[in-house]
C-alpha cells in the first residue's frame, strides 16, 4: 500500500500486536473507505490511542510534550518557550 504518511513506522514502533494493528486497520477502512488520506490519518490516531489507552493523564501529557518538543527544535523553535505551566 502506498502512505502518505509513515503509518508502517508508527504501526511498527507502536508495539501493539499485528492482530491489533489489523483491526485497526479494518475499522478504520471501513470508516473511510475511498478517502486514502483520512484512513491514514485516522489509523495514525487510532494506533497511537490503542497504544496509549493504559497511561494516566499526566503520562499522556508528558509523552505529547516530548513528542511536540522533538518537532519544535527540529524546526529550530526553543520547547520551553511554547510549553504550558
Amino acid at each position: 500500500m502506498g502512505y502518505l504518511f509513515d503509518v508502517e513506522r508508527i504501526a511498527n514502533e507502536s508495539g501493539l500486536l499485528n492482530e491489533v494493528i489489523e483491526r485497526i486497520k479494518e475499522e478504520v477502512r471501513k470508516e473511510f473507505p475511498k478517502d486514502e488520506m483520512m484512513y491514514e490519518l485516522h489509523l495514525m490516531r487510532a494506533i497511537e490511542s490503542e497504544k496509549n489507552k493504559d497511561l494516566s493523564p499526566a503520562e499522556k501529557t508528558k509523552r505529547r510534550q516530548e513528542k511536540e518538543g522533538k518537532i519544535l527544535r527540529s524546526h529550530g523553535y526553543d520547547q520551553k518557550r511554547w510549553l504550558l505551566r
